[in-house]
């Protein structure tokens, strides 16, 4: 019996159509499947009709944002080149982590800092995939020394509402949102602070080649004026907001990040005790493309695989239809012997029994 989600999913799924299937998959998303439909209908509040036209607007301009199925390198090499983000791996419960160093941002195209963000949330959506039991939800690591009035985007920050609104639905829900804002009401006000300057090596560049949820931020060494104005507006927070929201400094920091993570991913520079490497986020989603690439692989040639050995069993079958046909026999001995009696007017039919398979 259909329960009342499954309901919603097909009539949601019959209002999208197959215009939007196809569009979704044009830009490289996997179609109307079951968890998009039900992210997307968790995101509206169970409304079908409010799931359905968002949808369909989001299809429409997944298609023509992402024309190749992705945002390529080529179209976000300035941001990469910034060397400001990066994806190490997981948290010790299978969560994708992000790092950030803001002061390395640059304002220069806000268009082009769309199109990275996208880039970094779709890669962030395909590691976390490589999880099973992924929960769909990502922590962040915003480092904060070093900001100055000049790494303060506010148009980037704008697009980053925009695509967590409309884009990136129930992966980044209200409460992330908010807290979004306040890092926007921050660098507003924000002025020059005597930060020391922190020594982060640069990440040699490669070659060219969901959306997620917060589950928790931590903002670290953030300047004190910055916590300052956290506080300020700390009372209209979510209290599950705050509990997302960590401001960690020196000592208390490391404690944090190794409750968290393994320190086999943390570069050294963020935790004293770390021993990972800066794994950008090039460098990341061209290992998890590689990666996809090998498997399709793989399973188209199982499939070739499995359509020959089909047609060769189809045609060990039409053999023996053949042979049958000509009289040859079906490669069994038989033994004369006698019947054993039937009732009824079949006592003459004939029995033979089988010996043995001829080699």
């Amino acid at each position: 019996m259909a329960t009342c989600d499954d309901v919603k999913l097909e009539e949601l799924r019959r209002l999208c159509g197959l215009e939007v299937d196809e569009q979704l998959r044009a830009g490289g998303e996997g179609g109307l499947t079951t968890e998009t439909l039900r992210r997307w209908l968790i995101a509206r509040k169970g409304n079908v009709k409010e799931a359905a036209k968002d949808l369909r607007a989001h299809a429409a301009w997944r298609v023509g944002f992402v024309p190749k199925g992705r945002v390529v390198t080529e179209e976000v090499q300035d941001d990469i080149n910034q060397n400001k983000a990066f994806l190490p791996g997981f948290d010790k419960s299978g969560r994708p982590f992000c790092i950030v160093v803001v002061s390395r941002h640059q304002i220069k195209d806000a268009e082009a800092s769309k199109r990275f963000i996208a880039y970094s949330l779709d890669c962030a959506t395909l590691l976390g995939s490589n999880k099973p039991d992924w929960d769909g939800k990502l922590n962040g690591i915003f480092d904060l020394r070093g900001l100055k009035p000049s790494n303060c985007d506010l148009a980037t920050l704008r697009n980053v509402f925009d695509l967590l609104q409309h884009h990136y639905p129930e992966r980044a829900k209200q409460r992330s949102r908010l807290v979004m804002i306040f890092l926007a009401m921050a660098v507003v006000v924000v002025v020059e602070w005597n930060s020391p300057d922190v020594d982060i090596p640069v990440v040699e560049q490669l070659p060219g080649n969901a959306g997620v949820g917060l589950h928790t931020l931590w903002l670290l060494n953030a300047p004190y004026i910055f916590y300052g104005i956290y506080k300020l507006v700390y009372p209209f927070i979510d209290p599950v907001t705050r509990e997302k929201v960590r401001f960690v400094y020196g000592k208390e920091a490391d404690a944090e990040l190794l409750a968290a993570f393994d320190p086999e991913v943390l570069p050294a520079e963020i935790c004293s005790r770390g021993t990972g490497r800066w794994v950008s986020v090039q460098e990341q989603y061209e290992r998890l493309l590689k990666q996809q690439q090998q498997q399709q692989g793989q399973q188209t040639c199982q499939q070739q695989q499995g359509q020959q050995t089909c047609q060769q069993q189809q045609g060990q079958q039409l053999q023996v239809v053949s042979s049958l046909s000509r009289g040859e026999g079906d490669g069994l001995q038989y033994e004369d012997c006698e019947p054993e009696p039937l009732e009824g007017p079949l006592e003459a039919v004939e029995s033979r029994r089988p010996l043995e398979v001829v080699a």
